[in-house]
């Protein structure tokens, strides 16, 4: 056994499975995305990603990573996006979790997952795609750069911008949200998934905050 104290990888020396089974792996808790659109004909759709992040507030910018399926064919998700420029991010929690997973298997493009594992579209303000009301957090968003192939990657990165958030009232304080209320689930890597542990906070001076979730 080497007595070296870390394992160095050359990501061209591996497969790309195991490339993306280390980045799963490593990069956690990540959030999960259940992103939700609408096709040209009509035909509604529900998804989850967990290549997926907040990268800007002003104005309020996030960013998902679309791989094609293992057909290589586009997924339906990204096509209604390329069609009608929309879509909603629904934030998934404990009480969604399982429904949100379920949506992920391989269903055709003119079965709706919200009928198959049992979630109800809202209408949206802002935009054609519905949200999930099971989910306690809804970005409608807009879709307004579609980065092909990023870095010689088989992904498109979806940016889009935020028109409307809507929030469960049961969840605000002061102008953000209560982490523990609202319970939500990240991802690791093959089937796994965590859930929120004791938050504590640190401030950029180094002095401990008196309350969990007041550092900034």
């Amino acid at each position: 056994m080497s007595s070296a104290p870390m394992k160095s990888l050359d990501p061209g020396d591996l497969d790309p499975r195991d490339v993306y089974k280390l980045m799963i792996s490593a990069i956690v808790p990540r959030p999960i995305a259940l992103v939700s659109t609408i096709s040209e004909a009509g035909i509604t759709n529900v998804s989850p990603f967990s290549f997926f992040n907040g990268v800007a507030a002003r104005p309020p910018i996030v960013a998902i990573s679309i791989s094609r399926g293992k057909d290589g064919e586009e997924k339906d998700t990204m096509r209604n996006i390329r069609s009608g420029r929309d879509f909603v991010v629904n934030v998934v929690d404990r009480g969604l979790a399982e429904k949100a997973v379920a949506s992920s298997a391989p269903f055709d493009a003119m079965t709706s997952e919200f009928h198959v594992v049992g979630l109800t579209p809202l209408p949206s303000d802002k935009v054609k795609s519905p949200r999930v009301a099971e989910s306690p957090v809804h970005f409608e968003c807009i879709a307004v750069d579609l980065v092909e192939n990023p870095g010689g990657s088989d992904v498109t990165l979806v940016l889009g911008r935020v028109l409307r958030f809507h929030v469960a009232r049961r969840l605000w304080g002061e102008q953000r949200l209560q982490p523990k209320e609202l319970d939500p689930v990240g991802r690791l890597g093959s089937d796994l998934y965590a859930m929120l542990g004791e938050p504590f906070a640190l401030r950029a001076d180094g002095s401990h905050a008196t309350k969990a979730g007041r550092a900034s």
